[in-house]
C-alpha cells in the first residue's frame, strides 16, 4: 500500500499526462508529491508505533555506517535509466528524487527511514531493502537495491545508524551537486 501511494504521489502527474491530461503534469510538481509522501509515511509510522511496541534502537553508531553512506551516494549518483517512452523516463527521474531528495526534504528522509528500516525492516533486512526498491525505485532497481541493501544492513545496529547514513549521504550528494559543473 505504501508503494502504490508513493508512486501515485511522485509519478502520478506524469501518468495522468501520458493518459491525455498534460496539464496535470504541469500543475502537480514532484516536490508536492515528496512532501505528501513523507507525510503519509509519517502517519503510517505513527499508526504502527501506536499499535505495537517497536524497538528502534539506541543512538549507538556502528562501523556499518561508512559503507551505508557510500551506498547512499552511489545510489544517488547512479544514472536514471532512459526508456523509449519519454513518460517512463520522466517517471524514473521523479522516482530518483525519492532516493536522494534535496536537503529541503529532511522530513521525507526521516519518514522513509522510520517506515522502511524501522517498521518494514523488522521482517528482515533483505525484505526491507526489497520493499524500499519496489516503492522508491521500481524503474531503477539497481540503484534502489544498492541504497536499500546498504541502509537496511546498516539498520541492523539500530535505526539511528540508517538515519545518520542517509543524512550524511544526502549531504555528500548535495555537496557534489553544488560543486560539480
Amino acid at each position: 500500500g505504501s508503494a502504490i501511494t508513493w508512486w501515485t504521489l511522485t509519478m502520478g502527474p506524469v501518468l495522468w499526462g501520458w493518459a491525455g491530461n498534460a496539464a496535470a503534469t504541469a500543475q502537480l510538481d514532484v516536490q508536492s508529491g515528496l512532501w505528501a509522501g513523507g507525510a503519509l509515511l509519517t502517519v503510517l509510522s505513527a499508526i504502527a508505533w501506536a499499535r505495537q511496541s517497536v524497538d528502534l534502537g539506541g543512538l549507538r553508531l556502528s562501523w556499518r555506517l561508512v559503507p551505508a553512506v557510500f551506498a547512499v551516494v552511489i545510489a544517488g549518483l547512479y544514472p536514471v535509466p532512459t526508456f523509449e517512452n519519454p513518460w517512463l523516463t520522466e517517471c524514473a527521474a521523479r522516482m530518483a528524487l525519492g532516493m536522494s531528495p534535496p536537503l529541503l526534504f529532511l522530513p521525507v528522509i526521516l519518514a522513509q527511514e522510520l517506515w522502511f528500516r524501522g517498521f518494514l525492516g523488522r521482517s528482515g533486512w533483505w525484505l526491507g531493502a526489497l520493499l524500499w526498491t519496489v516503492a522508491v525505485a521500481p524503474l531503477n532497481p539497481v540503484a534502489g537495491l544498492i541504497g536499500g541493501v546498504g541502509l537496511a544492513w546498516c539498520a541492523q545496529d539500530g535505526l539511528a545508524n540508517a538515519v545518520v547514513a542517509r543524512l550524511v549521504g544526502t549531504l555528500v550528494l548535495y555537496a557534489l551537486m553544488i560543486t560539480t559543473p
